[in-house]
């Protein structure tokens, strides 16, 4: 089990939280215990068995809820973060969707049981229906608990290790030092040059660095998306360099062709090709934790530069890059468009 190789490892808050863990789900599974008479009930009469659909329903829909926050309350726990609970758990919904419908699927089920209730005149019985709605909670806790214990170990990859001691930050200081400090150096002057003798209007004066989830940062971004069409490069910037004399670096430029040509500055860290080449033989939950560790320590080395970073979902987002990219900038308020009849 996942939770076993988290209690092996020399950290106090892991065993803790298992801990905790373990804690939690044996209070529930004694809980369900105590008030286990509900589960004599005879199921073959209609209204019983409509109940006990509705009270598996219930507990399938509350339990999505207290998993993620199991574990994001550990995430933040072991990583000494400030509390972003709700923040997570917001975000987790906003990804989720279909949990906001399941839930109110089942409140609309829940209130149409009511209703029946009413319409067959059944006598109300508070202790039946306490007993009832604690062996959802404490049902719905016990299973979520189960899932945790197999989704804990991710947690504790990503979140124990120390972000100093990745390979993903490691290389994060190796492009900003042996790239990206070059070619950012200068590039307003640059890029007014470009629009002068190219006569365009690029859609932000900074040059947009896409991190894409499958880090495949192989090829050119024409390649991943037909709507964006190479245009030329920006002045090169040209140092001694790596024993290499009068090693060039350069910054490509992109139209992004629709309904409203524009035109950016943009690449792909070319660190991130390693990590995806490495997919084979790396736990998806290391590779993607270095892969965070690398956006994060470019973002902090970046955070006064003329770029801007975005994280791109490529494995799973229908969107295409081109689409993704306009509605990424135009967010930020910092666009230039040249209207131009498609």
């Amino acid at each position: 089990m996942p939770i076993v190789k988290s209690i092996i490892r020399n950290s106090p808050r892991n065993v803790l939280c298992f801990l905790i863990l373990l804690s939690i789900f044996f209070v529930a599974a004694l809980v369900l215990y105590f008030i286990h008479e509900i589960f004599t009930q005879d199921f073959r009469d209609p209204l019983s068995l409509f109940h006990l659909l509705f009270g598996i329903g219930t507990v399938i829909v509350l339990s999505s809820f207290i998993h993620p926050l199991l574990l994001f309350a550990f995430e933040d726990f072991l990583s000494d973060e400030n509390s972003t609970l709700l923040y997570k758990l917001k975000e987790h919904l906003n990804a989720h969707e279909y949990l906001c419908y399941l839930t109110c699927l089942d409140i609309l089920v829940g209130g149409l049981g009511l209703l029946l209730n009413w319409y067959m005149e059944i006598k109300f019985s508070w202790v039946s229906s306490l007993s009832f709605i604690l062996v959802i909670i404490f049902a719905s806790i016990l299973f979520a608990c189960m899932i945790v214990w197999w989704d804990y170990d991710d947690v504790d990859l990503s979140s124990s290790q120390n972000m100093e001691e990745s390979i993903g930050a490691s290389w994060a200081y190796g492009s900003y030092l042996a790239f990206y400090k070059k070619i950012l150096k200068d590039i307003a002057r640059r890029m007014s040059e470009f629009e002068k003798n190219h006569n365009i209007k690029l859609l932000v004066q900074k040059l947009v660095i896409i991190c894409p989830l499958s880090c495949n940062a192989n090829g050119s971004l024409s390649g991943k998306d037909g709507n964006l069409e190479y245009v030329g490069n920006l002045e090169e910037i040209i140092e001694d360099d790596g024993g290499n004399n009068n090693r060039t670096f350069k910054t490509n430029v992109y139209k992004i062709c629709g309904p409203h040509e524009s035109y950016i500055a943009a690449e792909i860290p070319s660190p991130l090709s390693t990590l995806y080449e490495m997919r084979g033989v790396m736990d998806n939950v290391i590779l993607n934790y270095h892969r965070e560790c690398f956006i994060k320590t470019l973002s902090n080395l970046l955070k006064s530069d003329q770029c801007i970073i975005l994280e791109y979902d490529d494995l799973n987002s229908s969107e295409p890059l081109h689409s993704f990219l306009l509605s990424e900038l135009e967010d930020k308020k910092i666009v230039n468009v040249i209207l131009k009849p498609f």
